[in-house]
């Protein structure tokens, strides 16, 4: 996606890359809760590190859902 595309198009992507990754994990937690353990693992594609032409939102959304930890 380039600057000179609209921004319906960078929120779709948004949206479904990474608002996706938060509800999933936001929809799992009470079952992770009730068993006492468990992990989510996210994963991504290289985009997520290494940014490549045209897809900046892509990259922004992949970066985004590689989390380390989701909560304290």
């Amino acid at each position: 996606m380039s600057f000179a595309r609209d921004e319906a198009l960078w929120d779709r992507i948004i949206a479904v890359d990474l608002k996706g990754v938060y509800l999933l994990s936001r929809a799992l937690l009470p079952a992770l809760q009730a068993s006492g353990n468990g992990a989510i693992v996210n994963m991504a594609s290289i985009a997520s590190v290494v940014g490549r032409g045209g897809g900046l939102a892509y990259t922004a959304a992949k970066a985004g859902a590689l989390t380390h930890r989701l909560a304290g």
